[in-house]
């Protein structure tokens, strides 16, 4: 024998309880309303579990926002901004990070904790960053102006593999999202990489996207800080 009754929460079907017997007309009416009780009381419970743990990652995802605003807006030095954002790599479940910047008055510049990337000189790292731009990942997000997940670099034609990683490329999994200053204007790409092949979700774009956000002003204002004090140094000297 066997009874079947749908989980259902109003008109939402979220699945089906089920119980079996061996002998032959194991179950009556009375068997059938029961279970439909235990029906309604186990898909209450579900949904009930689904909403605090809906609830649970958004008090997570408030509490990494609130400490990403709170670091950036600690210092207004440049670097200290950038090293910032790609030291919270491990917060969002990322091995490294990388940022690419266009600077408005300067050249494009390039900084990152990847392996092999992190170390550039200056000549370097402008050198990389125009590359990138202008036919790597990253000259898709700016163009398209939105953010890119990758689940494998290495299935990915618009993923740029430096000659150095030929043979282990150290970023398998990439969500790049574009920077924005408070004017709209593209500033860069902020990325976070992890070696194995899937480590992201769609789910984390937005999270991603929003630090990238609050990335965007700290960078644009430590940019307008320091030209500024580089004009007070000028008048003065």
């Amino acid at each position: 024998s066997e009874m079947a009754v749908p989980l259902a929460l109003g008109e939402r079907v979220i699945g089906v309880l089920n119980v079996e017997s061996p002998r032959a007309h194991a179950f009556d009416e009375s068997d059938v309303r029961l279970l439909a009780t235990l029906a309604g009381t186990l898909s209450a419970i579900i949904v009930n579990n689904n909403l605090l743990e809906a609830i649970s990652r958004e008090r997570e995802r408030l509490a990494i926002l609130s400490e990403a605003l709170r670091q950036l807006i600690a210092s207004l030095d440049l670097s200290a901004v950038v090293e910032t954002a790609l030291q919270f790599a491990p917060r969002l479940g990322a091995q490294h990070a990388y940022i690419l910047l266009l600077g408005e008055s300067a050249e494009a510049n390039f900084h990152a904790t990847l392996p092999g990337l992190d170390h550039f000189s200056e000549a370097e790292a402008h050198a990389f960053a125009q590359t990138i731009s202008g036919q790597g990942l990253e000259k898709w997000v700016l163009e398209n102006q939105r953010p890119a997940l990758v689940p494998d670099t290495r299935l990915d034609a618009r993923w740029y593999t430096d000659p150095s990683h030929a043979e282990e490329e150290p970023a398998r999994s990439v969500v790049a999202v574009p920077l924005r200053t408070q004017r709209g204007l593209l500033s860069g790409v902020l990325a976070y990489t992890h070696s194995v092949p899937g480590a992201f979700s769609e789910e984390q774009a937005p999270l991603i996207e929003s630090i990238a956000g609050q990335v965007a002003v700290a960078l644009e204002n430590a940019t307008l800080y320091e030209q500024m004090h580089t004009q007070e140094r000028s008048a003065t000297a």
